[in-house]
C-alpha cells in the first residue's frame, strides 16, 4: 500500500505556476527566462518593492537577544480527571471530553 501511494504521488500532475513574485529591481535577464520556463505572461509577474520570501526573516527572532520582545514559551495543560476516574476511557463512557488542540497536552 505504501509503495502504491508513493508511486501515485510521484506520477500525479503538478499544478501550473500562477504567479511569480520577484524583487522589483530584479534584472530582466533573470525575469524573462523564468517567465519562459513557467509559461507566464507579464500580468502574472508581481514586482515587490521589498524583500521576497519573508519566511527567511523568522530566523531573526531567534538571533535577537531581546527576551522582552518575544512570546513566553507555551506549556500545554495536561488532561486531568476527577479523583474517582481511573482513566480516559472510563471518563469518555461517562461524558464527552473536548480536547482543544494544540492547547491540550497529547502526552499519554
Amino acid at each position: 500500500m505504501l509503495e502504491l501511494v508513493d508511486n501515485q504521488l510521484h506520477s500525479r500532475r503538478k499544478a501550473d505556476v500562477v504567479t511569480l513574485e520577484i524583487q522589483a529591481d530584479a534584472a530582466p535577464e533573470i525575469v524573462e527566462p523564468l517567465c519562459q520556463q513557467f509559461g507566464l505572461r507579464a500580468w502574472q509577474v508581481f514586482k515587490a518593492p521589498g524583500p521576497v520570501n519573508l519566511s527567511r526573516l523568522s530566523s531573526l527572532a531567534d538571533q535577537t537577544p531581546r527576551p522582552d520582545l518575544k512570546f513566553q514559551p507555551f506549556t500545554a495543560r495536561s488532561l486531568s480527571f476527577a479523583p474517582k476516574v481511573s482513566g480516559l476511557l472510563e471518563a469518555i463512557r461517562k461524558h464527552d471530553i473536548l480536547l482543544r488542540h494544540p492547547y491540550d497536552s497529547m502526552s499519554p
